[in-house]
């Protein structure tokens, strides 16, 4: 809750800098990716539009324009505005975030490692340690997944979301290895549970923990949340 409640803020206060200046280029990057997160894909086409008309030889306008087309269904053309973006700015975070997301929802998982461990050596940022969290799982290394959960962490101790990455791994793992299920398990809810008294309106967290629950058949614990 917490995320969205500050994403909502950051929306809102990209809104009023557009407002104030409608030529504005810097940051909308950023801007774009918290349209795509939120969901809002009739805003983001806007800015796509509004950005190309502006100025095609920034990253800013394709990283828009990217995670538009990406909402609209089509990731290979998606992948082929965030290259572009990546061939005009190639050590930037969000573009790197972008190609990223993108290369996960083609499910080119390796390709994604990459790009998040590319953007981690420029910014210690938790939304690239959840991307490259998430890849690590996707190619079976729990265990490289686990050293990034708990180095997210550390980086932001009091975050929930960071916590949740950590519990969400343990649960992968109790998947993966039967014969530690129970272990593995009990380390998820704990993890989830410390996440929950960071923040107990935490949207993802609270899904996650439900469905551990419902993995250990669970179901009266599922429905009370």
């Amino acid at each position: 809750m917490a995320r969205q409640h500050e994403q909502t803020k950051a929306i809102a206060a990209f809104e009023e800098c557009r407002t104030a200046e409608p030529l504005l280029i810097d940051g909308m990057d950023v801007y774009a990716e918290a349209l795509h997160s939120s969901g809002n894909a009739h805003a983001l086409n806007r800015l796509a539009h509004d950005l190309m008309d502006i100025e095609q030889r920034r990253p800013e306008p394709w990283v828009a324009v990217a995670l538009h087309t990406l909402m609209g269904g089509d990731a290979e053309q998606a992948l082929v505005f965030a290259k572009k973006a990546a061939s005009i700015a190639p050590q930037s975070v969000p573009v790197l975030r972008t190609q990223g997301v993108v290369e996960t929802t083609l499910l080119n998982h390796e390709a994604a490692k990459g790009l998040y461990v590319r953007a981690l050596a420029v910014s210690k940022d938790l939304s690239v340690y959840e991307g490259l969290v998430q890849a690590y799982l996707e190619l079976g290394k729990p265990k490289e997944a686990l050293m990034m959960a708990r180095e997210a962490a550390q980086l932001v101790p009091r975050s929930a979301e960071a916590t949740t990455l950590i519990g969400q791994v343990y649960a992968v793992q109790a998947h993966m290895q039967p014969d530690r299920q129970a272990d593995y398990t009990e380390k998820a809810k704990r993890s989830f549970l410390k996440a929950l008294s960071l923040d107990r309106l935490a949207v993802g967290t609270v899904l996650a923990l439900a469905k551990l629950y419902e993995f250990t058949s669970a179901n009266d614990e599922a429905i009370k949340l």
